[in-house]
Formats: structure tokens, sequence, C-alpha cells
């Protein structure tokens, strides 16, 4: 415990994206330092645009506020204060039992994204705060509303060796065209160097009660008549209602065994599927994996090194040996066959739609189950639902960039037109991008709908003074180690802990 004070101390530097709350009256904080039973702090009352900005979101629930034409990520943490607890402006020493429960709230979305409960929670309100000012993310990426950039999601996560560069696409659901044009922006805005190989957007037209999504493979799916689970259960317990509603309460895949699933169970149809779900990795596993690299030590750099010279089959079979992907499975007969798996996403935002092909298993009636599964706190599930329907009537169209200006004033488009060795690279916090499509022509009885095709990967910058720790490096050849790890600094940090997310 005095080692993780220890480290978590050097974290805490003066942040405002950090409130102390009792009732209804919020503190902004600076000059945070804890030991084991205490956070000392100093508050001060919250500056009135920040007021200003919470009335507005709470009153626009899930309205994006754009202040600026571009701002990072606006992810706050909310420490809740019981009731009985003492709190005024200024020094403050804030026993760690008067926590009640720890908030990660979303500016842009003007939502709460996740809740932590549980009896000790005070712990665990630290480490999230940890998580969220130290996290190891991939590209971030925003599009132009004609107001601002509005945050829409992280591209290629954990593709953090050249082997594993991918393609990822992104829906666009904040993008509007502008004097013909429309506008994204990827950003580098963490402790990274990114390496930005092509960049497309592509527009579909569909019926205006469908949705149009691509997946990992490329194929472009549309949804216009999707179910919900007629059940969805993990170990015993009922989770229909909580991904049925996609209301965030979900599913956070932190049952008892380290290796967790949750299975779904739908109307059977002769018909291929299309399964959706929404999903994101957990904050969780970002802690975790830094972990992970602490084990590296001095010997980091060199790590990064070999891993570059492996090949694609032999990280992404690590990858999968460690259950970090969401793999799905459907029962045949009395056995689990693996489908596919749906490639990692970052945690910030809300959750993505995902959409996965599902073949026919050749039976007219009765119902299917679909399995979920991962390591042990690795996802966070909000909905999941099945298409019988036959892809509708659509319309795409691939859009190449015709301006891509950096953060410097330089015309960088040469470098996003190919998917070759060119690289955009960001090697430095504040790098971003600014991309340029010209509007494809559209039917207005249709709706539009934009994807980001984008490609690359990315690599951490860390830098560590420690040996390695070899011994424990070792188990992480063992297919499933790292749900046991996870699971093993869950336990450690706080046996007692309740996961919760609520609006």
């Amino acid at each position: 415990m005095e080692d993780m004070v220890a480290q978590i101390n050097e974290t805490l530097e003066e942040s405002r994206y950090i409130l102390f709350v009792q009732g209804d009256v919020m503190w902004s904080s600076k000059n945070i330092d804890f030991d084991k039973n205490n956070i000392n702090v100093d508050l001060e009352p919250l500056p009135e645009q920040w007021e200003q900005l919470h009335q507005s979101v709470d009153s626009l629930k899930h309205k994006r506020i754009v202040l600026d034409k571009h701002r990072p990520i606006t992810t706050e943490v909310r420490i809740h204060l019981k009731d009985d607890a003492t709190l005024s402006t200024g020094q403050q020493l804030i026993n760690l039992e008067s926590i009640d429960r720890v908030e990660v709230y979303d500016r842009d979305l003007g939502r709460t994204i996740a809740n932590y409960i549980g009896v000790s929670i005070g712990v665990f309100a630290i480490i999230i705060i940890v998580i969220l000012l130290t996290k190891s993310s991939c590209p971030y990426i925003y599009s132009y509303d004609g107001d601002g950039f509005v945050f829409e999601g992280e591209s290629y996560g954990g593709a953090i060796f050249k082997p594993l560069e991918r393609v990822d696409y992104i829906p666009l659901s904040g993008l509007r065209t502008v004097d013909g044009l429309s506008t994204v922006r990827i950003t580098n805005e963490l402790y990274e160097k990114q390496f930005v190989n092509q960049v497309r957007l592509i527009e579909i037209e569909t019926e205006p009660d469908a949705q149009a999504l691509i997946d990992r493979h490329g194929t472009i799916h549309i949804i216009s008549d999707p179910i919900d689970p007629i059940k969805a259960t993990s170990e015993g317990l009922d989770y229909t209602k909580e991904l049925q509603a996609n209301n965030l309460l979900g599913f956070y895949f932190d049952g008892s065994s380290n290796t967790t699933s949750i299975t779904l169970e739908f109307p059977n149809s002769m018909n291929e599927g299309k399964l959706l779900v929404n999903a994101k990795g957990s904050l969780w596993l970002d802690y975790v994996f830094g972990e992970f690299t602490k084990l590296l030590g001095n010997e980091y750099p060199e790590f990064i090194q070999k891993q570059n010279k492996k090949s694609p089959e032999e990280l992404q079979k690590w990858i999968k040996d460690q259950n970090l992907q969401l793999n799905v499975y459907e029962q045949v007969d009395s056995e689990w066959k693996f489908i596919d798996y749906f490639d990692m996403v970052g945690p910030l935002g809300e959750g993505r739609d995902l959409v996965m092909h599902i073949p026919s298993n050749g039976k007219p009636n009765g119902t299917r189950k679909i399995k979920l599964e991962t390591g042990f706190m690795f996802w966070e599930l909000f909905h999941a639902s099945i298409d019988y329907s036959t892809n509708g009537a659509y319309n795409s169209k691939e859009l190449v960039p015709i301006s891509a200006i950096n953060q410097q004033g330089n015309e960088v488009l040469e470098k996003l037109l190919k998917n070759d060795q060119a690289y955009l690279i960001q090697p430095q916090v504040g790098d971003y991008a600014t991309i340029d499509f010209p509007t494809a022509s559209t039917d207005t009885e249709s709706i539009t709908h934009r994807i980001l095709e984008i490609s690359g990967y990315y690599e951490h910058i860390r830098s560590f003074e420690n040996q390695p720790d070899m011994m424990s490096l070792l188990r992480f050849r063992t297919p499933g180690h790292f749900s046991d790890f996870s699971r093993e600094k869950y336990d450690a940090l706080n046996p007692q802990l309740i996961l919760a997310a609520h609006d």
C-alpha cells in the first residue's frame, strides 16, 4: 500500500478535472496528495463559467457541448462524499471512508459514463483519478459539427506495435457538412508516438430508419430490424434489463471467474444474422496494462523493439490467448463454437456500436445462444441485439481527403492518401492534423451515415528505472495470465469493491 501511495502522489498534480461533491455543492481541487487513510486537498469554489457549463450540460442530457474550435476531452472525476462529512473551502483533510462513490463524468456527452461504488471505495477513488491522468490511449478522433470539434472516439485501440497496425472504422455521429466540406481532426493528447497511415471518409446512404456500420473486415452492414435478447445471463445472474435499456447500466465482465462471459439468448432464424453490440474497453484495463509495463522496467525500450520484429500472427495469438479482445461464440448442440472477435476499443466517451456477421445455424425454430467472453473487467457492454434482415438498399461512397493541415500549419495530405509506409507521425502531445473531405451529394429522402476509415498504430512512451521482474514476466507466456493478473490487482486493491454504472 505504501508503494502505491508514493506512486500515486507523484502523479497528482494540480488538476481542475477532479471535483469534490457533497449534495448539490461542487468544489474544484488542487494540490492533492493522500496517504492510506486520508486525502489532503485544497478546495476552491467552482468557477462561475463551470457552474454555467454544468447547468447547460445537465439540462441538455445527451447533447455535446462545444466551447472552442478545439479542446481536449473533458472527462471529470467527481468524488462524492457522504452527507455526514464536513467539507468547506480551503485546505481539507478528508478521510477515505467519507467517500460515498466516484463518478466518471463526460462533459461533452453531458452524462455519467461510470460509477464506482463500494464499502471501501476510498482507495479506488484515487486509482480512478490516476487512470484518467496517466491514461495510455490511441489517437483521438474529433469531428466538426459547425460550432467546434467534438470527440468521436479512439482509433485502432491496442495496436501498440507496428505488426499490429490495422484499419479501424469509427462512426462520426457529430460530423456536419460546412461549406461543402466535412472535417475531422486526429490528435495526440497523451505520452505516445502515433503513426497514421491512411484515412478515408465513407458515406453510406440508407432508408431513414436504418443504421449503417462497418465490421472489422471492412464489410458494410445495414441494421433495420434489431431484436433485443430474450435473456442475458452470467453466472446465474440476469442482466436482460440492463442490456435492453442501453442506459449505461450494462455488464462489466467482473464475475468470479478470471475469464468472464455473458450468454445472450435470441429468437432463432434460418437467415444469417448481424450481431450488434454497444461496448468499449475499460479504464481498468488501461490501469492493469500500465502495471504490466512496469514489470519490464528499464528494458521496456528493448521489449518494444522485440515486439516490432514479431509477425502479426504471433502478436495476435498472444492477444487472443490473453483474452484482451471481445470473443464471440455460438452454442452448437452442447459445444461453444468460436465465431469471431471484436477488436479492442478505447475506454473514453460512450460505448461504440460494433457489428459482426453471424452465420445461419440451419435451425428454423427455437432460440440461439451467443456468448461474449473476455478477461476480467477488460470490457464494458451496454447493449446487444441481433438483426436477421437482409441488407436493405444503400449507396456508399469512399471520399479521399483534399486537405490535411498539422498543428504547425503545414500541409501533410500526401502522408494520408495511401496505405504505405509514409506515415503521418505525431510524436508530441498536442500534435494534430485537421483533415477536409469533399461532401458527396445526398438524397434528401435518405439518411447519410459517415464512418471514418483510418489505419495505423501507436507506441507508448515510457521510462522506468527499475530492473525487470523476470519471474513475473515469464508468467505472461501462459494463456489467460493477463486476466489472472487483472484479478490479482483488483483483489489486492479492494476485495470488497462493487462496480456499477448509472445514467
